[in-house]
């Protein structure tokens, strides 16, 4: 594996490629070195671009906006996070699968019913491939404002300090890239400190981790490129401002650690009416944006496996905000014809009450 060097914040950044170890690298810029394993701080920054918009004190790394409504005339109310999809005249099934993209540790994993189905498919599709680094690298240049814009651009001079002072011992890069980064993603690095555990787990790598024992192909609904796009739609100076406002809201860790429980105890339920009213109608809630981050994905997602799903059965892995509701994956797949129904899907880690 060669190296490859990517003009970053205009600096250029080296990456020293390790063959013993496929994702370390030395990063290099301005004459300084850190060491670190590069490839998971960046897959976490990717991981996070589809997060709510940080309303207030949404304190969970998510890639979903739950929403819950009537679908099909019916509501899906079943307690499941995993879906069969038929119907349409093709041969074998496929499976949706609702994620929550980062957990603890010791409450990730799948059932019987998600092992079963991966064996059975073809391929691994996750709304963007993790699986392959290159692609993750070339949006980098998206991660960042457009027109050289910096969060001093957005804030007071005391807020900008405070901002500053904040992450100074927080994160492995220095602060002249944190303030050009689009100020949500800036959020996320924090988050994840958040979790009551020592060791986060991503859903979407566990995945990836059982398809490859299958010698399953992995890849995505869409582009990292695109995904970290879509924050453009968000004014800057709003998640500028929910940057402050999440960090002023650090020093009440008590509370911030309860509602992160809830909401991960409803996802671990497979309990989305439940998750709808914690953050779609609520103060996590997320319906301002929700068409840009949420319904357009979908849409797109769907004309997407409408044109797969006839020749090959796939595994498809979407964060579960993604599955119910109108417009969502359920029932736009309904309506170009298929049949989706709920399966079962009782685990030790993944509770259903």
């Amino acid at each position: 594996m060669g190296c490859k060097i990517l003009p970053v914040l205009g600096r250029c950044i080296l990456l020293k490629c390790d063959a013993t170890k496929p994702y370390h690298f030395v990063i290099t810029y301005n004459e300084k070195h850190q060491s670190g394993v590069f490839y998971e701080w960046f897959e976490m920054i990717i991981t996070v671009i589809l997060i709510a918009a940080m309303k207030h004190r949404i304190v969970l790394l998510w890639l979903s906006f739950f929403a819950f409504i009537l679908s099909a005339g019916a509501q899906e109310n079943e307690r499941t996070l995993l879906w069969e999809i038929s119907g349409k005249g093709i041969s074998r099934p496929s499976y949706l699968f609702g994620t929550m993209h980062l957990l603890c540790e010791d409450d990730a994993g799948f059932g019987e019913a998600v092992h079963k189905a991966l064996d059975s498919v073809d391929e691994l599709y996750l709304e963007a491939d993790l699986s392959n680094p290159f692609e993750i690298f070339s949006a980098v240049s998206q991660l960042t404002m457009r027109g050289d814009t910096t969060l001093k651009d957005l804030l007071t001079e005391k807020q900008y300090r405070k901002v500053k002072e904040y992450f100074k011992d927080k994160s492995i890069f220095p602060f002249f890239i944190l303030e050009k980064m689009k100020p949500m993603l800036a959020v996320s690095l924090i988050q994840q400190d958040e979790f009551p555990c020592d060791k986060v787990t991503i859903m979407e790598q566990l995945l990836m981790q059982e398809a490859k024992k299958r010698n399953k192909k992995m890849k995505g609904l869409e582009t990292f490129s695109y995904q970290a796009s879509m924050l453009d739609e968000i004014p800057y100076k709003y998640q500028a401002e929910q940057l402050v406002n999440y960090i002023e809201k650090q020093t009440d860790k008590e509370e911030s650690e309860r509602m992160l429980k809830i909401l991960t105890d409803a996802y671990l339920q497979q309990d989305l009416k439940k998750l709808d009213s914690l953050l779609f109608h609520s103060e996590f809630g997320v319906a301002e944006y929700a068409d840009v981050l949420l319904y357009r994905r979908n849409e797109a997602w769907a004309k997407k496996l409408d044109a797969l799903l006839s020749s090959k059965s796939l595994f498809i892995a979407v964060g579960a905000g993604h599955l119910p509701g109108e417009r969502g994956l359920i029932s736009l797949l309904r309506k170009k014809g298929y049949i989706v129904r709920p399966l079962s899907n009782p685990s030790p880690k993944v509770k259903v009450l």
